[in-house]
């Protein structure tokens, strides 16, 4: 008995040869899409952990007893920023200081609050500025703020 190759006589197979190209061209950009997102959002996230650490540190450096000039913090607070993402300005990064009842220090005077007073130190930068991928709107003109009070010594 002579043994034929199948063949497919159907003739709706032939019809199907390109269903897998265009299936791979309508999904494509719904993949990147997903890709390019879960990229921002990690990268969103990692900003928001850098701020949080600057925040701490600059709260922790303004309670100290030796500290006595919003200047030397906001120095340090862009220093810290600025080695965990090369090239951003310092325009991008705000400091603010405010005492115990909410109101600004006045005149930057850090030795104008007294040992025990509860001192506020907030940090907020520009996302965008920092961004890798400034195409994707989603998270666009964002400002990741963080706020760290701590006990003046």
């Amino acid at each position: 008995m002579k043994r034929h190759p199948k063949h497919f006589t159907n003739p709706r197979h032939c019809d199907r040869k390109g269903a897998a190209v265009v299936e791979f061209a309508i999904v494509l950009p719904l993949i990147a899409l997903i890709l390019l997102g879960s990229i921002d959002v990690g990268q969103s996230i990692y900003v928001a952990q850098v701020v949080n650490e600057a925040s701490r540190e600059a709260a922790r450096q303004a309670a100290r007893f030796d500290t006595t000039s919003e200047d030397v913090v906001r120095t340090t607070v862009r220093s810290f920023i600025r080695n965990n993402f090369a090239g951003m300005s310092d325009a991008a990064v705000d400091v603010s200081f405010t005492n115990s009842a909410g109101d600004p220090i006045a005149s930057g005077d850090l030795s104008a609050i007294s040992s025990g007073s509860a001192l506020s130190v907030q940090v907020a930068l520009q996302y965008d500025s920092v961004r890798w991928m400034p195409g994707i709107p989603f998270f666009g003109g964002r400002t990741i703020a963080t706020t760290t009070i701590m006990r003046r010594e």
